[in-house]
């Protein structure tokens, strides 16, 4: 199984801020179960290709001297061609949004005490490889606080988060496995804590 890929990008730094920006190009065989009169109903086979073409666009650093910041931004066409299935030919490849975004923030309160966000986005993700069924779009929040310190002259780092703070429910992936489409689900509302000390 042989890939492709050509990639151009590009930096620019202001101040203690970067912005990154990136086209690709991915192409590798196509793997499929290709619907037959089998017994089955299908035979594994490794024909045509997929095409992945997109761009990602990402900042990260310090906005204020309180505030750091970061983003991803990332479209992504993905095709099979010349399948030999023309039900599959020319759709977005399961389990590959065309659009996924994040942002985390790191607000400061206080030296020793911040506020954590985030927010993660994934567009409508396809199912089945004929692109007749697909999971719908989602926006997942979470946040937190983080506390740093000392112990004992240890560094300590105290972390408690909450993922998906509204609950939502979401299908965070599709995929395939001999012949049967499966879907997993997204975490639901999940409480987190860490302590780590420097030694």
């Amino acid at each position: 199984r042989l890939s492709t890929q050509w990639e151009i990008g590009s930096k620019y730094r202001w101040q203690q801020f970067d912005l990154d920006a990136t086209l690709f190009r991915i192409q590798q065989p196509y793997q499929y179960a290709k619907p037959d009169t089998s017994s089955a109903g299908f035979t594994f086979v490794q024909q045509g290709k997929e095409i992945h073409e997109g761009i990602e666009v990402s900042t990260h650093g310090r906005l204020h001297d309180n505030l750091n910041l970061q983003t991803s931004l990332a479209y992504l066409r993905a095709q099979a061609k010349a399948t030999g299935t023309p039900a599959f030919e020319g759709h977005q490849v399961v389990n590959v949004p065309r659009l996924r975004s994040t942002i985390h923030i790191d607000y400061a309160l206080h030296p020793q005490l911040s506020v954590l966000a985030g927010w993660r986005y994934a567009a409508r993700n396809p199912a089945t490889a004929d692109g007749k069924v697909a999971v719908p779009a989602y926006h997942v929040f979470d946040a937190g606080l983080r506390f740093r310190g000392q112990l004992h002259q240890h560094d300590v780092e105290v972390m408690l988060g909450m993922d998906n703070i509204s609950n939502r429910f979401y299908w965070r992936d599709t995929g395939s496995s001999q012949g049967d489409n499966y879907l997993f689900p997204g975490a639901p509302r999940l409480a987190r804590i860490s302590v780590r000390v420097a030694l």
